[in-house]
């Protein structure tokens, strides 16, 4: 993300542009952890990456549709490939579904990775892809996000189990951020359908794109009291979590609402606006020690029930991203 700049997302294109998909493939766990591969959509392609096992000679990736049974997708000597459709490119908005075997100097496969999903799209405004991040045990769901410029509305399709503790289903729609920053937008209502109480939609800051990676949430619940909360895991294991907010019941908070999330140093801090001029804290600052130079700045939703799907609406015109 370019520094010292307040950056309009719908604007962003040519600021920060994902050139023919490829981006630095993100880190992930080790495979023979079960743990499943990172998915980076984009224009056509996705990028599949994976960690890597000791004395493995090289990684075997299976690609799938939906319903159909896992195929050879292609064999890389690095944590990493790209799947284009072999050149031809793939279908965007057709959920695919991936996973990785490792195999050893006697040329046999490990066990297969946990499966993750992803569909391709282009990145939206250029620089903002759509992560699926998926709780390690909980079968993978496809989420979508559309943005229909007639109304200046981004809506996320989420599916997903939750966002706290050691649960992380979520659809979460980001781009890498460097220092200090703070992100904002306009949210015109609360998010409908998943749980009838805890479905979540709001902005979200992780360290990385794996399950367990600490995060920092600032959202709105389908109806749950209060309406706007800040929630937060400052450790890989799930531990150190936290969170709450001072505002309205669900049943007299106004809408539109503006949230806002900020990065100062280790400091993460969520604020709510009914006007997007004046602010009030949603909950206490928090201190994570340590954050990384970069992490991954967005929109996130859950259903907060596996298998059902949330629908959550931002503001386009009104989504932001400032630096110093």
């Amino acid at each position: 993300m370019e520094r010292g700049r307040f950056i309009s997302l719908a604007a962003l294109a040519s600021a920060l542009v994902v050139s023919a998909g490829v981006r630095t493939p993100a880190q992930a766990a080790a495979i023979n952890s079960t743990a499943a591969p990172i998915l980076t959509p984009a224009d056509g392609r996705v990028l599949v990456s994976f960690g890597g096992v000791l004395h493995a000679k090289g990684y075997n990736v299976y690609s799938h549709a939906a319903g159909a049974a896992p195929a050879l997708l292609g064999s890389t000597p690095y944590t990493w490939l790209v799947d284009d459709g072999g050149g031809k490119g793939l279908a965007n908005g057709t959920p695919l579904f991936y996973s990785v075997k490792a195999v050893g100097a006697d040329d046999k496969e490990g066990p297969a990775s946990l499966e993750n999903v992803t569909t391709p799209a282009p990145p939206l405004f250029g620089a903002l892809v759509a992560y699926n991040i998926t709780t390690p045990g909980v079968d993978p769901a496809p989420g979508t996000v559309t943005l229909d410029t007639a109304k200046d509305l981004i809506t996320i399709h989420a599916s997903g189990d939750d966002i706290w503790d050691k649960q992380d289903g979520q659809t979460f729609v980001a781009t890498p951020v460097t220092g200090d920053f703070t992100i904002q937008a306009k949210f015109p209502g609360a998010p409908t359908g998943g749980d009838p109480t805890y479905g979540k939609v709001g902005l979200e800051m992780r360290t990385g794109l794996a399950p367990l990676d600490p995060y920092a949430l600032a959202f709105i619940s389908v109806h749950r009291d209060p309406a706007i909360m800040f929630e937060f895991r400052k450790l890989l294991d799930g531990s150190a979590n936290g969170g709450g907010g001072t505002g309205d019941t669900a049943d007299d908070q106004k809408y539109p609402v503006w949230l806002k999330l900020s990065r100062q140093d280790t400091m993460m801090s969520a604020q709510q606006s009914q006007d997007g001029t004046n602010w009030t804290d949603v909950y206490d600052a928090q201190d994570f020690t340590r954050l990384p130079p970069t992490v991954y700045v967005g929109l996130a939703a859950t259903a907060h029930k596996d298998k059902s799907y949330l629908d959550g609406q931002v503001v386009a015109s009104s989504l932001s991203i400032s630096t110093p």
